[in-house]
């Protein structure tokens, strides 16, 4: 059975409702995970994001995975940052992405 994967709350949101999802093993790539941790944390993120689309009144929704310190990665744990969207949140819809590096970037 897959390690359970679980979302909380951006202490820094992006956006209101900004949640991550991670596994709950600490894992620092992607490319670690065993198939089972992958499949539970795409299942739960796609969980995570329906209720996310319902409570913010989303339009859309951003999910992003930034894999690796070139990529942006800061946190060494994998994680999916999951955004809902509405039209006009960003003025150009690419801007979402910089405004994660940016957060990313941000240290207490």
């Amino acid at each position: 059975m897959a390690t359970p994967s679980g979302g909380f709350v951006n202490r820094k949101p992006v956006l209101p409702g900004h949640v991550l999802v991670s596994p709950v093993r600490v894992v620092k790539r992607f490319c670690d995970l065993t198939e089972e941790e992958v499949a539970d944390l795409f299942t739960s993120t796609q969980k995570i994001a329906r209720v996310i689309e319902k409570e913010y009144g989303a339009t859309s929704l951003s999910i992003a995975i930034q894999d690796g310190p070139e990529a942006g990665q800061t946190v060494e744990h994998v994680h999916v940052h999951v955004l809902p969207r509405k039209k006009g949140d960003f003025e150009h819809n690419d801007d979402v992405y910089r405004a994660l590096d940016e957060h990313d970037k941000q240290t207490d």
